[in-house]
Order: C-alpha cells, then sequence, then structure tokens
C-alpha cells in the first residue's frame, strides 16, 4: 500500500517503511505466485534470490547473454539455472536513471547489501535513505549493520601525525606531547587533551601516511626482487618481465582493488602473491593466471604451479584480458573482462603482511614465459595504513630477555622505516628526539626515522615454569600428502576422502543430500583438511563448526530473522575474575548459552560482549550491576576513520557534519562526517596492523645447564663447526670452511647487548697477541644495520672483523640462543670450547684454549670442555 505511485517496503534491516516510486520498480515477484509482468524489459529471477536485468541479447545453445548497467561485458547465465524468465517490451512509463553505485553509500544487515545515503537528523541513530525512496528510515538496532561511506573518488584523506593503538582494539588519532614509563599524553583534535596509561598502550604509529593511489608500474612503491631493468622492463605504462623475474610493492594489499590487463599472447601464466612480508615470498596466498592463446585459467594456487581450483573463459587471440582483484576483509574477488570468476576466503595463516607481488610461473610442469602487463592501477581503501616488516627471526631475537636483564627487562620497542629495531627504554620524549636507554647506552634518537613505539608485554612472573601438556594434534590441521581430482555434483566423496587421510576426522553431515546439480571439479594438492573442508562447504554452499569433542558437524546456513542480539559493556579491568572462564561464571549465575550464543570478556580493555537471547541479554544487565561493579555504559557504533583510526562511542547525536558521542577512557568526542569511512554497530575485526602492533609478548632466555650440577654438555662441542658463508662489514665474506688449519673464533654479539659490550675489549685484547695468520677472531653480529655496527666500532675505537648475520641463522646454528655467546673452532675444524654470557675471567680462559690449540697434537692435551655463565 502507499500513495498514487509509490509503494511501501520493509526489509529486515529497517524498522519503518519506505515509499519508493513506481518508476524505480522493474518487478515485483513473490516465489508463490505465478510469473508477474515486469515494465522494463527481461528479468531473471533465480531461485536464491538473484536478480539480473536488462536486455536480452540472444539465447542461444541454452545460454542466455544479458547486457546490464553495472558490467562492461554482457553475462551469459544457464537457463536451466533461472527460476523466471519475465519478459515484457518498455512502456511508456519513464524511469531516471539509476545513480552508479560507485557514488552511494552501502548498508548491509545480515548479509542483505542495500545502496542508498547515509542521512543524519541530529539523532543518536542514522538514517538511511535507499535508492528510489522518497523518506528515510532508521536501519534496525537488533541486528548488526555495517554502512560504508560513498568518499569522492578525488577526496585527500585525512592523515594524523601519530595513531596511538589501544589494548580495547580502539585506534585514537591525534599528536604526541610526552611519554614517559607511566604512559603517553596526546593532543585530538576530536578530544579533549588526556594521558593513556601505559597499560592500556598497545603501540604508537608515528610519521602515518595514508595509502595513496597507485597507478601504473612506473610507481616509486615498485621493488624490483629478482632480475633488473633489462629483465623487468617497465614503459609507457606496460611491464614485461623474463622468467626468473619477480616485482614486488610492499604495502598495496591495502588498498581495495588491484587491476591491470594480462597482455600476453600466446602461452604464459602469471603467479599473483598476496598479503606477503613485504617484499619477502616465504608466505603469501597466491592465484594462479594463465593464457591458453583462446583461453584465459584463473585460480588460486595449491602447490607449485597447480590450481587449487579454477575457471576458464575464452578469449581472442592476441586480445588483452582485464583482471580485477576486489580486497574484502575475509575474501576476494576475481572479476577477468568485468565478470567474477572466483572468490577466495583470506586465510590469516597465509596472511604475512600487505604485499603483493607479480612473476611469470608454470602452470601443470609447463616451461615458464615471458609475460606483458599493462594499465595497472590500485584503488586505496581508507583507513588503511602501512608498517615496516619485521622478519620473524629479528623479532625472535628481539623479545628474548637474557637473564641478565631479567630483573629489568626492556619496555619499549622503536621500529624504524626499513624494518631496524632497537628495544629498550624511552625516557623522555620531545617534538624531535626520543631520549632512549638501550642496554648500558643512553642514545637521542630523531623522531623523524621512528615509524611505530611498541610497548612489550612483560614476563608475567604468575605464570608456570613448566610447559603444558601438549594437546592431541587436531585433525583439521593434517595435511594431505596426496593429489586427487574429483569430478562430482555431490559433497560425500569428498568428505570420504578427507576421512580416509586422517582416522580421527569424525565428521557428521546434513541430513539433506546437497547438490550442484552439474559436476564440478575439485582438486586435493597439499592444503589441510581444514583448508579442503572449507573449499568444499563454499562450493556446496554449506557450513561447519568443530564441537567440543572434535566431530566435524557440516550444515546446511539458515537465513533467519531471529539472529541473536549481540551487546558490548565497559566494565572495570578487574570486574570478572580470571578464573573459569567468563562463559562459566556467567552459566552458574543462571545465564544459558543455547546455540550459536558466545561471550567474551577483554580484562584490558575492560569489555564485556555477549551475543545471546534478549532474555539472557536482560539477565546479564541486571548481573553487572549486582555482582560485577556496575557497567559504565556501552558502545552503539564504532567508527572507522579514513585515517586509519578506530573510536567505539555511545553515540549523543548523528549531526549534518558531525558525530557526537562518548567513551569511558577518552571522553566526550566529536568527528567530522568528513573523516568517517565507516559506522558500524559490532566491533570490526583488527587490521593487519593493529595486529603487528599486538603481539610482542617478552620471553625469558632458556636457563643453561651447568655441567657442575650434572647436566649434560653443549651437544656441539667435538663435532665438526657448521659451515657457513656471510658477509664482512668491511667488504668481501668471510668462510669458515677456508679456515681450516687456523684457530677460529666466533663471538656472537650486538650493539644493544650491555654484556656484549663490557665482554668484547678484553677478548680483542687476549686474542691481539696470537699470530695473525694462525688464529681469528671473528665478531658474529646478531641482525644489525651494517651503519649501526659501523658506528658502534668506530665510537669505541674497536678493531674487530665482523661478520654479519642479518637472519641469525649462523647463530640459531651455533646455539647462540643468548649473547654474548663464544665458540672456538681448532684447526681440525671442530668446536673445542663455547662460553655464554659475561665473565671477566672468561678472556683468559679463552686464551688458554687458543694456546693449548696451537700445539703439537698429544695425548696429554685436556679435553674439549665447556663453561657457562
Amino acid at each position: 500500500a502507499g500513495a498514487p505511485g509509490f509503494i511501501k517496503v520493509q526489509t529486515p534491516g529497517q524498522t519503518a517503511a519506505t515509499d519508493i516510486a513506481l518508476g524505480d520498480v522493474d518487478a515485483l515477484v513473490l516465489s508463490s505466485d505465478p510469473p508477474q509482468t515486469v515494465n522494463h524489459g527481461p528479468t531473471l529471477l533465480y531461485a536464491d534470490g538473484t536478480i539480473l536485468h536488462g536486455p536480452l541479447e540472444s539465447i542461444i545453445n541454452g545460454r542466455a547473454t544479458v547486457t546490464t548497467s553495472f558490467t562492461k561485458q554482457p553475462l551469459m547465465s544457464q537457463m536451466d539455472l533461472p527460476r523466471q524468465l519475465l519478459i515484457k517490451d518498455p512502456t511508456s512509463v519513464d524511469k531516471a536513471p539509476e545513480p552508479p553505485l560507485e557514488t552511494q553509500d552501502k548498508i548491509v544487515i545480515q548479509e542483505t547489501t542495500l545502496h542508498g545515503k547515509l542521512e543524519n537528523a541530529g539523532d543518536a541513530l542514522p538514517r538511511w535513505m535507499p535508492i528510489g525512496g522518497i523518506k528515510s528510515s532508521r536501519p534496525t538496532s537488533t541486528f548488526a549493520s555495517e554502512i560504508t561511506r560513498s568518499l569522492p573518488a578525488d577526496a585527500a584523506l585525512h592523515g594524523d601525525p601519530a595513531l596511538f593503538y589501544l589494548s580495547s582494539g580502539d585506534v585514537l588519532p591525534g599528536t604526541l606531547k610526552s611519554l614517559d614509563r607511566s604512559g603517553a599524553e596526546f593532543e585530538s583534535s576530536l578530544m579533549a587533551p588526556r594521558k593513556l596509561p601505559s597499560s592500556e598502550l598497545n603501540a604508537i604509529q608515528l610519521g602515518v601516511s595514508a595509502q595513496t593511489n597507485v597507478s601504473g608500474f612506473g610507481d616509486a612503491g615498485w621493488r624490483i626482487v629478482k632480475g633488473n631493468d633489462k629483465s623487468v622492463r617497465r614503459a609507457n605504462g606496460n611491464l614485461e618481465m623474463d622468467a626468473g623475474t619477480l616485482i614486488a610493492y610492499p604495502s598495496l594489499m591495502q588498498s581495495s582493488e588491484i587491476s591491470f590487463k594480462y597482455s600476453s599472447s600466446g602461452f604464459s601464466a602469471t603467479r599473483l602473491r598476496l598479503f606477503c612480508a613485504g617484499t619477502d615470498p616465504a608466505h603469501s596466498m597466491n592465484i594462479l593466471l594463465g593464457n591458453t592463446g583462446n583461453q584465459f585459467i584463473s585460480g588460486q594456487e595449491s602447490m607449485d604451479g597447480q590450481f587449487e581450483n579454477q575457471s576458464q573463459i575464452r578469449t581472442r587471440p592476441g586480445e588483452a584480458v582485464s583482471v580485477r582483484l576486489l580486497i574484502e576483509e575475509n575474501e576476494i574477488q576475481l572479476l577477468v573482462n568485468d565478470v567474477l570468476s572466483s572468490r577466495f576466503p583470506v586465510d590469516p595463516a597465509k596472511c604475512a603482511g600487505s604485499g603483493f607481488m607479480i612473476e611469470p610461473a608454470s602452470v601443470w610442469g609447463n616451461g615458464i614465459f615471458p609475460i606483458a602487463l599493462s594499465n595497472f592501477s590500485a584503488i586505496s581503501a581508507p583507513g588503511h595504513t602501512w608498517l615496516p616488516e619485521v622478519s620473524s627471526d629479528i623479532k625472535t631475537q628481539v623479545l628474548t630477555v637474557p637473564r641478565f636483564q631479567k630483573n629489568d627487562p626492556p619496555r619499549h620497542l622503536l621500529l624504524a622505516s626499513n624494518g631496524d629495531v632497537l628495544r629498550g627504554e624511552i625516557e623522555a620524549a620531545t617534538d624531535t628526539t626520543f631520549g632512549f636507554r638501550s642496554g648500558l647506552e643512553e642514545l637521542n634518537v630523531p623522531r623523524d626515522r621512528v615509524r611505530a613505539v611498541i610497548w612489550l608485554k612483560q614476563i608475567d612472573k604468575d605464570s608456570p615454569t613448566t610447559p603444558a601438556a601438549p594437546s592431541a594434534p587436531n585433525p583439521l590441521d593434517h595435511r594431505i600428502d596426496r593429489q586427487m581430482m574429483f569430478m562430482v555434483s555431490q559433497p560425500q566423496p569428498l568428505i570420504s576422502f578427507l576421512q580416509a587421510q586422517d582416522s580421527n576426522l569424525k565428521v557428521k553431515l546434513p541430513e539433506v543430500t546437497h547438490t550442484r546439480g552439474a559436476q564440478v571439479r575439485f582438486q586435493f594438492n597439499s592444503q589441510t583438511i581444514g583448508e579442503a573442508l572449507r573449499q568444499i562447504c563454499s562450493l556446496f554452499d554449506l557450513t561447519y563448526h568443530q564441537e567440543a569433542d572434535g566431530t566435524v558437524v557440516i550444515e546446511t546456513p539458515v537465513l533467519t530473522t531471529t539472529t541473536l542480539p549481540h551487546k558490548t559493556y565497559w566494565l572495570k579491568p578487574d570486574a570478572i575474575p580470571k578464573t573459569p572462564s567468563v562463559q562459566e561464571i556467567l552459566t552458574a549465575k543462571g545465564i544459558t548459552f543455547p546455540r550459536d550464543a558466545s561471550v567474551q570478556w577483554q580484562p584490558k580493555a575492560g569489555l564485556l560482549t555477549m551475543t545471546n537471547t534478549a532474555e539472557n541479554q536482560d539477565k546479564l544487565a541486571a548481573l553487572l550491576n549486582s555482582d560485577f561493579g556496575g557497567s559504565q555504559g556501552s558502545p552503539t557504533h564504532w567508527l572507522l576513520l579514513t585515517s586509519g583510526a578506530r573510536l567505539a562511542l555511545t553515540v549523543d547525536k548523528f549531526e549534518h557534519d558531525y558525530i557526537v558521542g562518548h567513551n569511558p577512557v577518552y571522553g566526550s568526542c566529536k568527528v567530522p562526517m568528513a573523516q568517517v569511512a565507516v559506522i558500524r554497530t559490532s566491533a570490526p575485526e583488527p587490521t593487519p596492523t593493529s595486529i603487528s602492533m599486538e603481539n610482542w609478548q617478552l620471553v625469558a632466555a632458556p636457563e643453561p645447564v651447568l655441567p657442575e650440577t650434572g647436566g649434560e654438555s653443549s651437544p656441539l662441542l667435538g663435532k665438526d663447526a657448521s659451515t657457513f658463508k656471510l658477509p664482512l662489514l668491511d667488504g668481501g665474506d668471510f668462510d669458515l670452511n677456508a679456515e681450516k688449519g687456523h684457530v677460529v673464533i666466533l663471538d656472537f654479539w650486538a650493539t644493544w647487548c650491555g654484556p656484549c659490550i663490557k665482554s668484547l675489549p678484553g677478548l680483542i685484547e687476549s686474542m691481539s697477541s696470537f699470530p695473525a695468520d694462525q688464529v681469528k677472531l671473528i665478531g658474529v653480529n646478531q641482525g644489525e644495520a651494517p651503519a649501526q655496527v659501523k658506528r658502534f666500532l668506530e665510537t669505541r675505537g674497536l678493531k674487530l672483523s665482523v661478520a654479519l648475520d642479518a637472519d641469525q641463522s649462523v647463530g640459531q646454528k651455533y646455539g647462540a640462543d643468548a649473547i654474548p655467546h663464544t665458540v672456538i673452532v681448532g684447526p681440525d675444524g671442530k668446536v673445542a670450547w663455547t662460553h655464554t654470557g659475561y665473565d671477566p675471567d672468561s678472556d683468559t680462559e679463552a686464551s688458554d684454549v687458543v694456546k693449548r690449540l696451537l700445539q703439537p697434537p698429544s695425548p696429554a692435551n685436556a679435553p674439549a670442555k665447556e663453561t657457562t655463565q
């Protein structure tokens, strides 16, 4: 019902009906009714609710070709897939042109997406005007919603001097004014100046610059990882790559869309590496693109050169193919010639960073051929920021606290633009420098060289020192070691294959048999069982969950309007005890947890989040006041800003130009609408940057086994020393394999290590008395930049040959879990002596060992031994 010329429509996402002009309606179809007529030409309607409307070009061999307003190329559909085909010639009803979707805001509620415009009228809730509507309405508050604002393509994204990452998941924008052990003072245009305590800070990101759009292969962010300007040719917007080359952009996966044209003719293949750690290709999510001349093949890579799944389209020889990647939080969509080709779920285990790489590849065992790409562009995603990547080896090293530091562990980490790190403690901060104490050194570090200050999570002294008993392996983590391809229309054969791979895998299938009608191709090829299960469920529109006893339950997803309400409360950090679990505590107090209900407690942030029935939500609200110290309110919305900031607020007003709200930690806020990219009613997923800021937990170096206590001596003693070759600080290489016949002293050290600084002068002096052609002292530096090492030696006037163990792989071979760590290799190439830590007498003992090794072999010589300090 509605006014003349209008109909009233109410969707699950609205609390009130909306008037929509009939001129904007192409068809009104009810699944239980006979086919309806339409006003604007052919419309295909599918059983899953999909509607495809546009001029019908042809129906040939059972395939319909339809021209649409939202794709550059016509779409094709098998005629046995639509439920109805409604055809009527256009009438005289004039229809206003549809606004381009990219210029419209978007709201998502319960997997339903509507385009339109966000409208604010001074209420505590936003208002929504759908396309074709004449009156806005409020989105429902019962179910979680997300509004993504359409920002002008040429809009300059707002940036801030710093972003403050809180343990609650919020990211505050502002300017750092001062910093000490107690916390950080900051100023922000959104809120009153205040001090954030260290207990609530994860990190501060400095020199923040939002990711900008990238156009062409000439952008300064591209790096040639393999090859050179002759084998990787970039000119006039084109890219030509020979076999064996690799080009990378370290931060490109912060984009929302990446597109290019694949111009190669004849047979060739390209590998796209997504979510790499900077320019390191070791861990990534890979997509393969193949061109056979008249077919273009695309899909995710399962193992080297093999497709995990693939799709094909016919092409004309020599014609460039358009490739687009649409990047979302949990999914990558691949479009080929503007037609959706594949959807790839984003597996966090394969996401090491924000890097993007291109390389010629081999598929199905064929050779690697040159490739040619052109028309490259990447559209930045508002709110994404970039942070230098730190290698896992270096991160492990800086998080390990040596025994001599366990009573005064480092508190802060400085991260430089090139990925270098410096641990210690910030003692003062000015507008230009950080006063930083690292070991025994007092440093003044220029602020413009620092990209992040990270709070190191201290060692929990109350945690048990004995390791927990290992849990039984999860069958979902079992990697499939067979390669098999199936052509199936039902999932049961694929599930049976999975169960044959691990006898511990228990699966409960749905009662209703699922089929896709036509057979589909599925390949098992070195995935884990869990990865294969996700792919199978996606293929047959199923879901699964693993129960407490390990049983995997596969189900048909049910879309219903009875989704459990989701609420979040601010509490005091110590409101809920650490043990037992929060769900057990609430269950004991009468709150039940039906299926799909859950609860989460973040003690540091003071956030309690529960998804449960309305009745249980009311019980929880009463319990908070009676048993848990009362609630400090509830966030109603999470605002994601274009600068990368994220704020949880109780919104008081959605005004035309501002959103006004408050938070118990940082008080009242007034956020300009021009800076708002997304408005959510539930907490967003963490970004790659925020994840990289969180996981910096210090661990204690293992205590050594002392020989005098009956423990075993070093397993290296008396064995052949592991050979290695490392670059020397002053040029050239040090090759241990070439030093047979000499005594070699390897001293593993770093400039930040206080005991190393104490021990080096004595060791250098004691070794200088030996002939240089018989004895060599090599300082093996652990993971530091050459300039930093050179500056350290020059400042102290130390003369030492230094080998650069950048990834600390040599240190790992020689058991350098703590430094300084000294190893003496005899003329026979065997380890003769090891020593860990600083001891004023260790240089004398090392000298005695060298003297013994220089003597002619004699049965009277003392056996090899180890000392540990």
